[in-house]
This record gives C-alpha cells, structure tokens and sequence, in this order.
C-alpha cells in the first residue's frame, strides 16, 4: 500500500521497529523491563545486538535473556510487522527526535506509539483533561470554557477520545493554538467509541491520535488504565473534570503524582456524586480550579523554560491555519524479517 507505515521508514529506522516488537513481544520482557534496557542502550536495535551475543546480562533475568536469544517473540513480532504493513499511519520509535522527553521519564514508557495527524505536538507544553464519560451538561460546558482556554493560550490538551468530558475537551482546544491530542487504548485504527468516529477523523486531520497497542487491538478494559499513564505521561499536569468516587479518570489523576505531574480539579456542588472524586482530590492536595488562569498561574516557571519553542510552534500553526482560510543488519534484527 502506498505511504503505509512500513514503507514511510528508511533502513535504519525499519530496524529499529523490527527491533522494538521482538523487545516488546519477548516473554517476560514487560513494559518496565523493556523501558530500563531502553534507556541502558538508547535505542531497541542497539539492545537487542549486545543482548542477543550474551551469556548473560546484568538487566535481564535469564530466562528472559534465553527467550530473546531463542527468538521466541518472533511470531508475534511478525503479525505486528504485518499489521503495520498495512497501516496508513506513522511510528514513533524511541531514539527518534519525536519521542517526547517527558514520556521517557516513565518508568514504564511505551517502547513505540503509532500516529496518525501532527506529530509536532509531542514537543510542545500540555495539559491533560479527563473526567467521567456520563458527564452532566454543567461538566461538559466546564470541559469545554477550561480546555478552549487552555488551548488558546498555547497548550495542547491531551484526552483519551471517551464520550463525555473527553470528547468536550477535544472538540473545544481542536481549532485552537494548542491543538490536541488523542491517546487510544485500541489500535491506531480503531476509532472507539464509535460514536466518536467522526471526532477522530478530526483529529488525525487537525491534530494528533496515537497508541501503543498494536493496529487492530479491540476495546478491551484492561488496556483503558494502560493507556492512561501516557496522558498522564505527556502533560505538565492533568486536570479532572467530574468524576465519581470510582471514576477511571481518577486513575490517570493517581497516575500523574506518581509521575510528579500537577493536579488539578473542579470541585463541584455539595453532594453531587459526579463531584465527589474530585473533592477527594482537592482534599489530598490537587489544586482548586476556578479557571484556566489558576492553572496558567501554577504552571507559570515551567512553561517559561518551554517559552521559546512554543512560541516558535505557535507561530507555524496560526501560518497554516491563516493559509487554510478564504545496510544490512545482523540475523534477528535486520530491517525487514527473515
């Protein structure tokens, strides 16, 4: 297929892939795992040449070296490799310019992310919006005035593409300066919710929408918190906009203190249930939010040092939206599968 994923890539970086899906479908070799051997040797390639020739291996356990050395990913690394074959989208590989710095200070960072729309949004300043998907229509309007502002003064606003106050936050900082940006826990191509299908070809035209998972990965539950770390992960801080005592976006909001990123949350009425997770976040030290100015002010020095680069970012996006107005590698890592 012409401009698919596997033939957007030169040699160099068809190896790193090939390199990266043997790491991330080696048994054993989970996503912190996976992440410590990528930061030892900068890049899935690199790893897999020194830990591939062996006898053992300081970061890995020795099973897990054995699996890798006996290729027993290969068969699942394949099926990707041939998914991707197909897939009109791009790939963000760890030692590319494009991998945001922020992502890799996880300890447990995605080893690739698939995209789909403008991949210059992974270095500018964010901010991730979350809340429940049954939001009222007081919580859809907060989700809507907070991320257009944010938007509009620069930062992209990150979400997972869920009804609700997602898709209010998405649709509102969409045509904004700062744009946003979907994080999937499906494929890259499979939009879900379904009923946001038209929402996400919005975005991949005007924004960003990436994964993880590999392409055709079905809505299953468990990959929904998965996901939620690389939200979490991308942003200065995440703000929470209704949420229950059980809510999801609760999760991303524990999530982004582990990461030691703000957050933030808009207290609600007085016993309203979609509030109450909120509240108990403003109660365990999250910042109150009356407007997106609270949430400027706080993130005020940080977004002082990324000043330059947004400045230079803005700059291209309000050009183009004004334009738009009336060599061979070794056995087991080579860049195409034997």
């Amino acid at each position: 297929m012409p401009g698919s994923l596997l033939q957007r890539l030169d040699e160099e970086r068809r190896s790193e892939f090939w390199a990266s899906l043997a790491l991330r479908h080696c048994p054993g070799m989970g996503p912190r795992l996976a992440c410590r051997v990528l930061k030892a040797y900068g890049s899935a390639y690199a790893a897999f040449r020194h830990l591939a020739g062996e006898g053992a291996s300081p970061l890995l356990p020795a099973p897990v070296l054995a699996a890798l050395k006996a290729e027993q990913w290969r068969e699942a690394a394949l099926c990707e490799w041939n998914l991707a074959g197909r897939l009109d989208a791009d790939v963000v590989l760890w030692p590319d310019e494009a991998y945001p710095e922020r992502l890799r200070e996880l300890p447990d960072a995605p080893v690739l992310l698939y995209a789909r729309g403008d991949p210059g949004l992974l270095q500018a300043p964010a901010i991730g919006v979350v809340g429940t998907r049954h939001c009222s229509g007081r919580g859809r309007h907060d989700a809507g005035v907070l991320a257009g502002s944010l938007s509009a003064a620069g930062l992209v606003v990150v979400s997972g593409l869920a009804l609700g106050v997602d898709s209010a936050a998405h649709q509102a900082a969409l045509p904004l300066p700062g744009g946003t940006i979907a994080v999937l826990g499906t494929g890259i191509d499979v939009p879900y919710p379904q009923a946001n299908a038209r929402l996400y070809g919005e975005i991949i035209r005007s924004g960003l929408v990436l994964s993880e998972f590999a392409p055709g990965t079905a809505p299953l539950a468990r990959n929904f918190p998965i996901r939620n770390r690389i939200i979490s992960g991308l942003s200065l801080g995440v703000l929470v906009i209704e949420a229950a005592k059980n809510s999801g976006s609760l999760i991303t909001a524990r999530l982004a203190l582990e990461q030691n990123r703000a957050v933030y949350a808009v207290g609600g009425g007085i016993g309203e249930p979609l509030s109450q997770g909120c509240q108990d976040l403003i109660r365990r030290g999250a910042l109150s939010v009356f407007s997106a100015e609270d949430i400027l002010e706080d993130l005020h020095e940080l977004l002082a040092q990324e000043g330059a680069a947004l400045a230079a970012r803005l700059t291209g996006r309000e050009r183009k939206a004004s334009a738009a107005a009336p060599a061979g590698r070794e056995k087991g890592a080579q860049g195409a599968p034997a």
